[in-house]
């Protein structure tokens, strides 16, 4: 699937909603002037609930809730590589140059296209309990150089979109940091590749819209086990999945 395609990811909002008027008859005016009353009721009622609804989601945007649902930091715990740290690899930079051939464009222009979907200024993360360090290099994983970050759980946020469903859990740094605010998809995907989204950036507003912080629309960085995630694995979910 074309990287620009996947979001969803994740951009256009979309909800609808209907409100029907009964009409009334002109052969009784009682009657008539009743069931009016009733229709106004009615309408000035569901205009107020949609109202209320719309003030809720306008805080975030259309199609973003504020949500009840918790998580704790700890639930990622672990050290992840990012997609964008493997385009460097042989095997992924071989594959890709197949499938590039195979859609009639360059390895530099499906290179380009995946850089722009899950591309991050990291190639790998460390998630320790209340903590997270952010690896620049992906060799370094086990050994990184960094300083890791507290953050604490913010907020969740329900969004929905014309294709998708699904929450941003989001977590606030303690005191100075890079990234004021980190978002985190639960990890999914057991059956094929596991694996989370995520997003990074100095306010929320950033990281529902991405494109505010010059990133493209459908940037959805993803991270993954290198432990358990096999080279056959990648190759089907960076460059063929993803494209």
């Amino acid at each position: 699937m074309h990287a620009k395609k996947f979001s969803a990811v994740i951009a256009g909002l979309v909800i609808t909603s209907s409100l029907t008027l009964a009409a009334c008859s002109n052969e009784d005016t009682s009657d008539a002037a009743s069931t009016a009353s009733e229709t106004s009721s009615s309408a000035s009622a569901m205009a107020s609930e949609t109202s209320s609804e719309a003030a809720t989601s306008s805080e975030y945007g259309e199609g973003v809730t504020e949500s009840t649902k918790k998580a704790s930091l700890s639930d990622w715990n672990g050290s992840f590589r990012g997609f964008n740290s493997y385009f460097e690899e042989d095997f992924v930079k071989k594959a890709m140059g197949e499938a590039a051939k195979e859609h009639g464009e360059t390895t530099d222009e499906m290179r380009a296209e995946l850089d722009e979907s899950r591309g991050a200024d990291f190639e790998a993360l460390v998630v320790n309990e209340d903590e997270i360090t952010f690896v620049k290099s992906a060799k370094d994983l086990d050994t990184p150089s960094e300083k890791p970050v507290k953050y604490t759980f913010d907020k969740a946020l329900d969004v929905k979109t014309d294709q998708h469903e699904f929450t941003w859990f989001i977590f606030k740094a303690d005191g100075d940091a890079d990234h004021e605010y980190v978002a985190l998809m639960p990890l999914h995907g057991e059956e094929a590749l596991e694996h989370f989204h995520m997003r990074y950036g100095n306010s929320i507003e950033e990281i529902l819209d991405p494109t505010k912080q010059g990133q493209s629309e459908d940037w959805y960085p993803t991270f993954v086990d290198p432990k358990t995630a096999t080279d056959d694995q990648i190759i089907e979910s960076v460059v063929h999945h993803d494209h």
